[in-house]
């Protein structure tokens, strides 16, 4: 069994990077007009490409069980919160901004933000959706809130055959489509970020994932998996550039996306050979997607950085004023700074930090036990 499915490590990155187009062409459009430009402007939907990959790989990692839950709830800690907290960190100048209320319980909503960002429930309360990095950090908390109920989940699905498997498939298909549903249907429509951004209403994408990872490792594979991931990206480029326009609705489109998401990801962790496996498992794609968390994580301080000090950035730089040169210099910055932090951040930090959970076990084991 693959420890790590190189294909899909490679995918994480096609996935940040396509959130990054989606922020930039918000702010600083890279098209105007055309099928370019809406297929970027759909890039919300690709939240459900992180969602759906993530079940995946931690299924098909975890298809037994999880046995100790201790050891990981803290491995999942340490993959997430370090990064998450110096890219909130780091972004503070912003939370100052973004809550410039002249109230007296100014103080007090300060306040109420950074607990709820250090306690990661932000994504629970969709009036802080556009305060501080909340823009980005929200689905940190989603991912965060589906880790520590994975190991409940996966307790009951691995004990389903693979038929059983197959129709709570079709059962969480249908429970991720239903909120989108909603919104088209029936007025008056809420918020469409309650919706979006509500961890309840996006579990059903991370069970689909889970799901698919314990059928991929019972070996169930896609037949002719490079045809079917092409036609998939294909389908979905096509969809999402020229099909239905909801607006920003992007929970709307999971009917259509949703499958056509999870056929992608099935069929590139199928393929063991040809020109797209070997384009997607080169070594520098690989990297990129081992640095796609820090990529993901640090976006908002590169695009708030570009929006809030635009007019001074192009008047000194007149050449930024092409908005593709800008863009170009932005991802070249992030990728810089996600290297960095991958490097210090989540390697260095984590493996100290798992040290001293390992001497911290240790010390305890080596306690003399109390006779009851």
């Amino acid at each position: 069994m693959q420890n790590e499915i190189l294909t899909l490590t490679s995918l994480r990155f096609v996935a940040a990077f396509y959130l990054f187009l989606f922020h930039i062409q918000l702010y600083i459009p890279l098209f105007s007009h055309g099928s370019i430009a809406r297929f970027l402007s759909e890039g919300a939907c690709g939240m459900s490409l992180f969602f759906i990959l993530s079940g995946f790989v931690l299924g098909y990692r975890f298809h037994d069980g999880v046995s100790n839950y201790k050891k990981y709830a803290f491995n999942r800690f340490t993959r997430i919160y370090p990064a998450y907290f110096l890219a909130a960190l780091v972004t503070i100048p912003w939370l100052i901004s973004s809550l410039s209320f002249t109230e007296s319980n100014q103080t007090f909503r300060y306040l109420y933000v950074i607990f709820a960002n250090l306690l990661m429930i932000q994504a629970w309360i969709p009036q802080l959706f556009t305060t501080w990095n909340n823009g980005g950090s929200w689905s940190l908390c989603v991912e965060m809130f589906f880790y520590a109920l994975f190991p409940f989940f996966i307790a009951h699905l691995k004990k389903l055959s693979t038929k059983q498997l197959f129709i709570a498939l079709i059962v969480f298909y249908l429970s991720s489509a239903l909120p989108g549903f909603s919104l088209l249907l029936f007025n008056p429509i809420p918020s469409n970020i309650m919706f979006y951004s509500l961890p309840i209403f996006r579990v059903s994408e991370f069970l689909i994932g889970v799901i698919c990872g314990l059928l991929f490792a019972r070996e169930v594979r896609v037949a002719h998996s490079s045809i079917c991931a092409i036609l998939s990206m294909l389908q979905l480029y096509y969809y999402l550039a020229r099909g239905p326009a909801y607006g920003h609705i992007a929970i709307a489109q999971n009917f259509a996306t949703v499958p056509l998401i999870t056929i992608l990801i099935f069929s590139l962790a199928s393929l063991t050979s040809g020109r797209l496996y070997a384009f997607m498992t080169h070594r520098s794609f690989i990297y990129l997607g081992r640095i796609s968390y820090s990529f993901y994580s640090f976006q908002a301080l590169i695009l708030m950085t570009v929006v809030s000090n635009h007019n001074e950035i192009v008047s000194r730089f007149p050449l930024l004023t092409n908005n593709v040169i800008l863009a170009t210099l932005a991802f070249f910055i992030l990728i810089a700074i996600s290297t960095i932090s991958h490097q210090f951040v989540e390697i260095r930090f984590r493996n100290y930090l798992n040290k001293k959970y390992k001497k911290a076990r240790y010390v305890i084991s080596s306690l003399p036990q109390a006779n009851l």
